[in-house]
């Protein structure tokens, strides 16, 4: 799978025993056709220059300012952590709104771990339930791999997405077989944990899989408003109405 163009930040604990191990895996991922923003305070600066010139036009850098730390030796440490947070969260959260090319993922030191709190307001991760529907709604979703729970493929029929399958247990293999087979809006990628595909081979199917032409997208689309027509005024709310009534008859 091709790696041009990916723009990856890397964000060290601003010593020099965190920065070199954060470097060298920067040095890795340039090699391997990626773009590098590195976060580095004035001071380790230096630090960065060997990297820059071995890789000068993949290899970027934040210069952030350094903290003001004042606490006894035994507690600067975690004084140093929440003042980073402090002076440089506000700082990263305005240059990642408007950088014209943001990085898509953060590697962070462990000491760091308010970047994760950066990365969900950011949108690079989700905590706890994932908003399924709002997200297969969305425009830029593709395709939707799905391990075909009931639910989801409830949500990604009404939201038009072509699905991948890969059923994992109990109804899941029956709901696979009737949205390949029997629905045709949906690709199968896999069953369970036997022959798992190699990322080689899911790039393939994931490539293919968002191409416009493909009969299952046209599909997709069709189910979706049938779907919906379904619930707004249609047979689902009919079959609502009449649930309904028939409770109501059993209180006579």
């Amino acid at each position: 799978m091709s790696t041009n163009g990916v723009h990856i930040a890397a964000y060290p604990y601003p010593t020099s025993g965190h920065i070199i191990p954060l470097l060298d895996l920067a040095h890795r991922l340039l090699t391997r056709g990626l773009t590098v923003t590195v976060f580095v305070t004035t001071s380790n600066l230096p630090l960065l220059q060997p990297y820059i010139s071995t890789h000068p036009s993949s290899l970027k850098h934040l210069v952030l300012p350094s903290p003001d730390i004042t606490a006894p030796p035994q507690k600067r440490l975690l004084a140093t952590m929440r003042a980073l947070r402090d002076l440089h969260y506000p700082i990263l959260l305005q240059w990642f709104r408007s950088h014209s090319s943001p990085p898509v993922a953060i590697i962070s030191d462990f000491f760091l771990g308010w970047t994760r709190d950066l990365a969900c307001e950011l949108g690079f991760v989700i905590r706890g339930w994932a908003p399924q529907v709002t997200i297969l709604s969305h425009r830029a979703v593709g395709v939707f791999l799905t391990h075909c729970g009931w639910n989801s493929v409830l949500e990604g029929i009404t939201a038009g997405v072509v699905m991948l399958t890969w059923p994992m247990g109990a109804d899941q293999y029956s709901n696979a077989k009737l949205l390949v087979d029997e629905l045709g809006v949906a690709i199968r990628a896999c069953e369970g944990t036997q022959n798992i595909p190699t990322s080689a081979e899911l790039a393939r199917l994931l490539a293919s899989s968002v191409d416009e032409t493909r009969p299952e997208r046209l599909l997709a689309k069709e189910l979706s408003a049938a779907a919906v027509s379904a619930v707004n005024g249609g047979s689902s709310d009919t079959n609502l109405d009449e649930f309904i009534k028939q409770l109501g008859d059993l209180g006579k």
